[in-house]
């Protein structure tokens, strides 16, 4: 990113540096699945080991604030990169910017789908094994009576 500083095509080089670490951003994934269950094994643990930590570092946010700082980041990695879309006036960069775009925006996307998979209520006899590969395509909102609105999401 250094070099982006001095580069002719700048907003180029922040993109394509996006998509070189795709693997790497593929990570935060895997931690935004599994920050819930991050959280609830501070929550349990929390008066023991780890609280005991907090105080020897002198730790003012404590390990629960840093566990949402990477889903934080992503989110703004993409605010980041609308805004670039927004702005680019590079025709030559605007496809790297797009790419850069979707990628962290799929990251994202696909993230939020595995956390409402893992809250699906299978019957009995399925499991989370044997269904496949489901994909969330929608979400539809219910009412009962009017009053109580709940939001359904369609699996294929």
């Amino acid at each position: 990113l250094i070099a982006a500083g001095t580069s002719t095509s700048p907003l180029r080089d922040i993109a394509t540096t996006f998509i070189r670490h795709e693997q790497e951003l593929e990570v935060y994934l895997s931690f935004m699945v599994h920050e819930r269950r991050a959280h609830a094994i501070v929550e349990q643990h929390h008066e023991g080991v780890i609280s005991e930590l907090e105080k020897r570092l002198e730790d003012k946010l404590g390990l629960s604030a840093c566990l949402i700082k990477p889903t934080q980041r992503m989110v703004k990695y993409k605010q980041f990169l609308d805004i670039m879309l927004a702005n680019t006036e590079d025709f030559e960069a605007l496809e790297e910017v797009t790419d850069a775009q979707t990628l962290v925006t799929n990251i994202l996307h696909t993230s939020n789908d595995l956390c409402h998979l893992q809250a699906l209520e299978l019957p009995d006899d399925i499991s989370h094994d044997t269904t496949g590969e489901l994909l969330r395509q929608s979400d539809f909102h219910v009412s009962v009576n009017n009053k109580q609105k709940r939001v359904r999401r369609v699996f294929l």
